[in-house]
C-alpha cells in the first residue's frame, strides 16, 4: 500500500498500467475512509475522501480522489493551451501543484481480509485490511473501506475475490521521479581540457623495439620447428 505514488496515464482518466496488467473494473463516486494507527496520539493517519474513483486491475485496487482528477485534467488543459500559444510573448505560469490527497495503491498482494458490508442504513461497501509497502507513506498495516454510493459494491467485492483466488503476481511500487516544469535539467560537467601529447620518439631505420635488444631475430622456419612445451 502507498500513497500518492500512482501515475495517471496519458488522458489523465487512470492509473498507467503496469507491465502486463490488465483493468477489470472502475467505478466512479465512491467515498474512501483510510484509518491506521494502534491508537496512540501520532502513530498513525486517517484520510476521509468524500468522492473518487476505484480501479481493480489484475495487480492492484488503485483510488484517486475526484479533486486530483479534475486538477490532472485541467493541467492537461493548461499544457494544451499553453502549446498553441507559444509564438506568444506572454508566458504561461506552471500548473500548482497538488498537495491534498492524491492516490492510493493497494497490490493484490497486501490485502488482507476483504469483505463486502450492508449495514441496515448506510451504503453498501468493501473493507479490507492493507499492508503497506516500505517507504510508501504509511507506518502500518490499514483499515481501507470503499463506500459505493450509486452502487457497485457486490461487483467489485465477487471481481476482487475471485482474483485474488488465483496466483497473484509480485508488484513492486516505487515513487514516482517528477522534475518541476521550473526547474531546468541537471547540467553534467564537461571533460577536463586535454594537456599537450608528450613527444613520440621514432626509431631510426633499422632499430629494433626496446623489447628485443639483445636478441637474435630469428627466422620463420626457426620458429615452426620448435616444440610446444
Amino acid at each position: 500500500m502507498a500513497l500518492n505514488w500512482t501515475i495517471l496515464n496519458a488522458d489523465a482518466s487512470g492509473p498507467l498500467p503496469l507491465p502486463n496488467e490488465k483493468l477489470f473494473s472502475s467505478f466512479e463516486d465512491v467515498r474512501l475512509e483510510l484509518e491506521c494507527g494502534n491508537g496512540y496520539p501520532g502513530a498513525g493517519a486517517s484520510y476521509y475522501v468524500k468522492r473518487g474513483q476505484v480501479v481493480l486491475t489484475s495487480h492492484r485496487v488503485v483510488y484517486f480522489s475526484a479533486a486530483y482528477l479534475e486538477h490532472a485534467a485541467n493541467q492537461l488543459a493548461s499544457a494544451s493551451t499553453a502549446a498553441s500559444a507559444s509564438s506568444s510573448s506572454a508566458s504561461t505560469p506552471p500548473p500548482a501543484a497538488f498537495t491534498s490527497f492524491q492516490s492510493l495503491s493497494v497490490p493484490l498482494r497486501n490485502i488482507q481480509d476483504p469483505k463486502i458490508n450492508q449495514p441496515w442504513f448506510g451504503t453498501n461497501y468493501v473493507e479490507l485490511t492493507a499492508v503497506p509497502v516500505p517507504n510508501g507513506g504509511l507506518p502500518m498495516p490499514a483499515s481501507v473501506k470503499f463506500f459505493f454510493d450509486k452502487g457497485g459494491a457486490f461487483e467489485m467485492y465477487s471481481q476482487l475475490a475471485t482474483i485474488m483466488q488465483r496466483g497473484l503476481p509480485d508488484v513492486t511500487l516505487h515513487a514516482p521521479t517528477v522534475i518541476p516544469a521550473e526547474e531546468p535539467l541537471p547540467l553534467y560537467p564537461g571533460a577536463a581540457p586535454a594537456g599537450p601529447s608528450p613527444p613520440i620518439h621514432a626509431p631510426a631505420p633499422g632499430e629494433l623495439p626496446p623489447a628485443y635488444h639483445g636478441e637474435a631475430p630469428r627466422h620463420v622456419s626457426d620458429e615452426k620447428s620448435r616444440p610446444v612445451e
